[in-house]
C-alpha cells in the first residue's frame, strides 16, 4: 500500500487533494501546523461532497455520508476532538502525561438505564392453571417481576390479568399435541385473551380420531431455559361434525369404559394418566 505525505492539505486545494488519494485506497499523511484545524477542514469537505469511503460504497448513500459527516464535524465543534464514544466516558482532556475520561449520560441514547437487566435476571413464565372449556383449554399465566430498592432487588410473581403485557414484554403460549404413538400431531400458540388467559382452541385444528397428549409450555421475552410445562390427556371421537365437548373424569371412572358406551374406548392410557381432563366428541348427547 502506497503513503503520501500531503503539505498544506487543509487548504480547499489540499483537501480536494487528499479526498481524490484516499479514494485510490492509498494512506495519507496531511502535514500542516494545526491538525485538528485540518481535521476539521477535512470534516467539512467529506460533507459537502457526501464522501463514501470505499469500502462502504453500496452500503451508504451520498446524503447518509453527508449526514455522518456533518454529525462528525458538529461533535468536533462541542467537544474539541473526533473520538466519538456513546458512554459511559467520553474523553475530556489530554496532555503527553494523562489522559482524562469523563463519565457522562447521553439522554438522547435509545436503550435506557435498566434495558440490560434482562441479561442479568431473566425473567420467566409459569402456568397457573389449565382449564378445559367450550371445545378447547384456557391457560393461565404468572410472569415474573422485579422489585429494585437501592442496590438490591427481589423477583416476584403477578398474575396476567389482562391481555395488556407491560411494554417491551413478549408473552408465548406454545402447544404440541402428541398422539398415541409418540408422534406431533398438531404445533401452535396460544392466543391471548382480554381477560389474561391463553386460548388453545383444539376444536379447530382438525385433529385425526385418537387419543392425545396436549404439551402446553410459557416464555416470557423468549426464555426459554427450564420452562414450566405442562400437559394435558385429550381425546378425539371417530364421529365428525359433533361438538368437542370438556369432560373431566377421575381415574376410577376410566376403569370402566362402558360407562359411556362407545364413546370412551381406551381404559388402558388412564392407567398411565391418572386424573386428567379429557375430552370426548361426542354425537349430540350428554354422556352423565
Amino acid at each position: 500500500m502506497v503513503a503520501v505525505t500531503v503539505f498544506g492539505g487543509s487548504g480547499f486545494l489540499g483537501i480536494r487533494l487528499v479526498q481524490r488519494l484516499v479514494d485510490s485506497a492509498m494512506v495519507v499523511r496531511v502535514a500542516v501546523r494545526h491538525p485538528e484545524r485540518a481535521r476539521a477542514a477535512l470534516a467539512d469537505g467529506f460533507a459537502r461532497d457526501g464522501f463514501v469511503p470505499p469500502p462502504l460504497v453500496g452500503m451508504v448513500s451520498g446524503s447518509q455520508a453527508r449526514t455522518r459527516w456533518q454529525a462528525l464535524r458538529d461533535f468536533y465543534a462541542k467537544h474539541g476532538h473526533f473520538l466519538v464514544t456513546n458512554g459511559p466516558y467520553q474523553l475530556k482532556s489530554w496532555w503527553a502525561e494523562a489522559t482524562v475520561l469523563e463519565v457522562f449520560r447521553d439522554m438522547s441514547y435509545p436503550l435506557g438505564v435498566g434495558s440490560y437487566d434482562a441479561y442479568a435476571i431473566p425473567r420467566r413464565a409459569y402456568i397457573a392453571g389449565i382449564e378445559a372449556r367450550g371445545g378447547g383449554l384456557d391457560v393461565s399465566a404468572e410472569i415474573e417481576n422485579v422489585e429494585k430498592f437501592a442496590r438490591s432487588h427481589r423477583v416476584v410473581r403477578e398474575a396476567v390479568a389482562s391481555a395488556r403485557i407491560p411494554k417491551g414484554d413478549t408473552l408465548e403460549c406454545r402447544y404440541l399435541a402428541v398422539g398415541a404413538d409418540g408422534v406431533v400431531a398438531r404445533a401452535g400458540i396460544g392466543q391471548l385473551q382480554d381477560n389474561g388467559r391463553f386460548r388453545i382452541d383444539l376444536d379447530r385444528i382438525d385433529l385425526p380420531p385418537g387419543s392425545y397428549t396436549v404439551i402446553v409450555t410459557l416464555t416470557l421475552n423468549g426464555n426459554a431455559v427450564n420452562p414450566d410445562i405442562r400437559t394435558v390427556a385429550s381425546g378425539v371421537e371417530t364421529w365428525r361434525g359433533s361438538a368437542l365437548r370438556p369432560i373431566c373424569l377421575d381415574r376410577s371412572s376410566l376403569y370402566h369404559p362402558m360407562t359411556f358406551g362407545s364413546q370412551v374406548a381406551n381404559a388402558g392410557y388412564a392407567n398411565r394418566i391418572p386424573s386428567m381432563p379429557i375430552w370426548i366428541r361426542m354425537n349430540g348427547r350428554t354422556p352423565l
